[in-house]
């Protein structure tokens, strides 16, 4: 049993209640939204750094090579901002460099920008599992089931894909044959291997669910809001106040 004190919204603790799937996809659109319209980087920072700490508190070992990707990204954001909008008055001055004022604006405007995107798609991410979320979008959202049903049975096969890959690669071995495939001939084979199993397995996953009438399935629907909710709606709204009078 995990320790439920250890994070509020840790993962996988079933004596902590999460937030609704729903709730938190408004709040993830919302500001992704804001984002996206505003322009002004004092605006834009309290609700970068707010959000990507609220995303490392949710579950900062799901999401944190997503901000080592966005470290990385800056330094071409920057280059183009360097190319593209370095006007203005002067900032910085170097033998071989000269950074203007709307290179540095743009730069910090659209890494901002990024961040806050960023920062709400991973909190959403770190509270819920996969298929907690196609849950959440049939039940709270009306998603089709169908739709549903074919994002979870891809989410469920992605582990299979790549058990038969490995044990494709390890016959390969017993068989005197390259671990991995690098000519066009032996990546040809391992791949129509796994179309094959692909398929039947497919074939028979159709086969199962007509025999347990999923043609006439109804899921249910309804959201059960908690304290969690309330205080992402709070959130929404303090965040929504400040972009409104500063």
């Amino acid at each position: 049993m995990q320790d439920c004190r250890r994070i509020l919204f840790e993962n996988g603790c079933s004596q902590v209640r999460k937030p609704s799937v729903s709730v938190v996809f408004i709040y993830a659109l919302v500001l992704t939204s804001i984002a996206l319209l505003l322009k002004e980087p004092h605006k834009l920072l309290p609700l970068a750094v707010s959000n990507v700490f609220l995303s490392l508190v949710a579950g900062w070992r799901r999401v944190w090579w997503l901000y080592f990707l966005i470290l990385v990204a800056s330094i071409g954001v920057f280059t183009n901002a360097l190319f593209f909008a370095n006007t203005g008055s002067v900032v910085l001055e170097t033998s071989f460099l000269v950074v203007r004022e709307n290179a540095l604006k743009g730069f910090v405007t659209v890494t901002l920008r990024i961040m806050l995107i960023a920062g709400v798609g991973a909190f959403f991410v770190a509270l819920f599992e996969p298929l907690e979320i196609i849950k959440g979008f049939t039940r709270e959202l009306h998603m089709p089931a169908s739709i549903s049903l074919s994002l979870s049975y891809a989410l469920r096969l992605l582990p299979l894909l790549r058990e038969d890959l490995e044990e494709i690669m390890f016959f390969r071995k017993q068989r005197g044959y390259r671990k991995r495939p690098l000519t066009p001939g032996e990546l040809s084979s391992t791949l129509s291997g796994l179309l094959i199993t692909g398929f039947e397995r497919a074939l028979w996953s159709g086969v199962s669910l007509e025999l347990r009438g999923f043609r006439n399935y109804r899921p249910s629907h309804g959201i059960s809001l908690n304290i969690f909710d309330a205080l992402i709606f709070l959130a929404l709204i303090v965040q929504l106040i400040y972009v409104a009078i500063v």
